[in-house]
């Protein structure tokens, strides 16, 4: 038995980052945003691993890295000749992806099509209803443990695969014309399973994104896995929905062997530390900082938080063992609207001060926004730009809010009617595709646009690190756009 692990192609002139927004993936124009980079696939890694540990023939074929066209893909399954394709599908390029594997399926008649994602948890009815895939499977990023047992289900019986459909848990299938699911439940997921050698199935060096130190400097960063999950209850949020509510953690000594590793076969110094709620538990934060440290690792890492779970102690150990960025979610200006979308721990006094404690450090700052929360209008608007001019951050995200299926958001929206197309394409984290009930979509993208052009002119004026950045930058874009043949 042979199988392609396929990390489906990016639409010409479109990508998409998969694992973003609770794997739903986000998607931009590569001509506009990130030259084209392409973010490293923590899911086809454990994949491999999965396939690796169960002693499975496998090859990997990620056609973003390789920047491979349907028809090149096609033609790469063709020859390949598995028995089985394994994908993820994503939310803005659904019907893209379904194209590819329904390519895939009309030249290799007798492969076996299965597709993992979170949409296709959400979605399975219109994914089979509108392609030729064989078997959804219902899981939780980054499901290893749902391939392996799919794996060992295929090896130990060697039935034929038609004949899996009631025996994986959480299966979704077409018979005799109607959508079935299968009565077992998915497989419950673990991350502390990785075989490290499976990095060398992979080109990691070319995964490398860049992003700016404290100092302003561009550096290359690579992601690591450190905890799947969310807890807590904001309405707007996808993670919980693709990677659940319980957090799985992985073993410090774990981590730092797969950070120690990475640096010593592929040269890598700069880290993502991926989690949804990385500062939760201080006392593993401190640990892991403490492991760092006592193993002489001199690396540079940054991580998501949420303001209401740092505090000085934990930034400054942090900033000790080479955290050098901390993107936090202010989302808004408004309490009010804080309140009502279940973050009320990010209050005004907290976010200052949190900001405050990582500018004295000299910990870089990231402020994640949300424009279009319900009851956004112009004043919550001015609160926030406002609100981002007190607390200063070194960098400002900007994100439109999106009606993600699954999410509470998405179920309160479309009993009040503020979600004018289900147009999956739109939901891109960067385009309008709700009205806040006040503000229209066109409305609250045309706000987005003037307070991203208000706040890049004050810091230039305001910070003199920005504004040496934005020199560089714009000298590298004329090199690039005059110079460079």
């Amino acid at each position: 038995m042979k199988i392609v692990l396929l990390n489906l192609p990016n639409p010409p002139g479109c990508g998409i980052y998969r694992e973003y927004a609770g794997g739903f993936g986000i998607s931009f124009k590569i001509a506009s945003r990130h030259n084209g980079e392409t973010a490293f696939p923590i899911y086809l890694l454990y994949a491999a691993s999965a396939a690796m540990k169960c002693g499975c023939e496998f090859e990997i074929l990620d056609a973003q890295i390789n920047k491979q066209s349907l028809l090149e893909v096609v033609e790469a399954i063709k020859s390949s000749q598995p028995d089985i394709v394994i994908s993820w599908l994503s939310l803005p390029y659904l019907y893209h992806d379904m194209q590819v594997l329904n390519n895939i399926k009309k030249e290799n008649p007798r492969v076996f099509v299965i597709t993992l994602g979170v949409v296709c948890n959400l979605l399975p009815t219109e994914i089979l209803q509108n392609s030729s895939i064989d078997l959804i499977i219902k899981g939780t990023n980054p499901y290893y443990n749902l391939i392996v047992d799919l794996i060992n289900r295929l090896q130990d019986s060697r039935q034929n695969v038609e004949k899996l459909h009631d025996q994986v848990g959480g299966a979704i299938y077409v018979k005799d014309g109607k959508v079935i699911q299968s009565t077992k439940l998915p497989c419950t997921e673990d991350i502390s399973d990785l075989l490290l050698d499976t990095y060398y199935h992979f080109p990691v060096n070319k995964y490398l994104q860049n992003i700016r130190d404290n100092k302003g400097i561009l550096v290359k960063y690579f992601p690591i896995l450190t905890s799947v999950g969310c807890p807590h209850d904001c309405i707007y949020c996808p993670f919980p929905v693709g990677y659940g509510n319980k957090v799985i953690t992985k073993p410090i000594n774990q981590i730092v062997d797969e950070v120690q590793y990475l640096n010593t076969n592929f040269n890598l110094e700069t880290f993502f530390f991926r989690a949804q709620v990385f500062t939760i538990n201080r006392k593993r934060v401190l640990q892991l900082c403490d492991e760092i440290i006592n193993r002489n690792l001199h690396i540079k890492w940054f991580v998501e938080a949420r303001v209401d779970e740092v505090s000085k102690e934990i930034l400054t150990k942090m900033k000790e063992a080479g955290c050098f960025r901390v993107h936090f979610g202010v989302e808004t200006g408004s309490s009010e609207l804080l309140k009502e979308i279940g973050k009320p721990g990010t209050l005004a006094n907290s976010v200052v001060n949190t900001f405050h404690i990582c500018n004295e450090l000299g910990l870089s700052t990231t402020a994640n926004m949300i424009i279009g929360l319900p009851g956004e209008n112009m004043q919550t608007l001015k609160n926030s730009y406002n609100f981002l001019r007190r607390i200063n951050p070194d960098n400002i995200s900007f994100n439109m809010l999106t009606p993600y299926p699954g999410t509470k958001l998405f179920e309160v929206a479309n009993k009040m009617g503020l979600i004018p197309t289900y147009e999956w394409s739109k939901y891109t984290h960067y385009d309008a595709v709700m009205g806040s009930g006040q503000l229209s979509a066109s409305q609250l993208e045309r706000a987005r646009k003037q307070m991203e052009t208000k706040l890049y002119y004050y810091k230039l004026f305001k910070d003199t690190v920005y504004l040496g950045q934005s020199i560089r930058h714009m000298g590298k874009k004329f090199i690039q756009r005059f110079i460079k043949p």
